[in-house]
């Protein structure tokens, strides 16, 4: 891990063993965020540390499995894309019938 900038971290990992992607959908998980906020310092501003960042666990799955799992949220999140897009027009058609 490297130091982009005061507050800013860059990862770099061996992407024939880890999927950059599952290492986002963790992080981004439930169980990454209260790992994250644990590790938060309180204040106006929260931070953490690099040393903290850099004691974040996170679990490692076979490669496949985390390949599978990053293919099945890009699924799930195009289905969520279509049916906000479907809901979209069902409230502009809504409100075209109200006026």
């Amino acid at each position: 891990m490297t130091v982009a900038n005061g507050n800013l971290y860059t990862m770099t990992m061996d992407t024939s063993k880890v999927n950059p992607r599952y290492v986002m959908l963790y992080l981004n998980s439930e169980s990454g965020h209260k790992q994250l906020r644990a590790k938060c310092s309180t204040g106006a501003l929260p931070n953490i540390a690099k040393s903290d960042l850099e004691s974040v666990e996170i679990p490692m799955i076979p490669f496949e499995e985390q390949n599978n799992l990053v293919k099945k949220y890009m699924e799930l999140l195009r289905e969520l894309h279509i049916v906000e897009n479907k809901a979209s027009k069902l409230r502009e058609k809504i409100n075209s019938v109200l006026v």
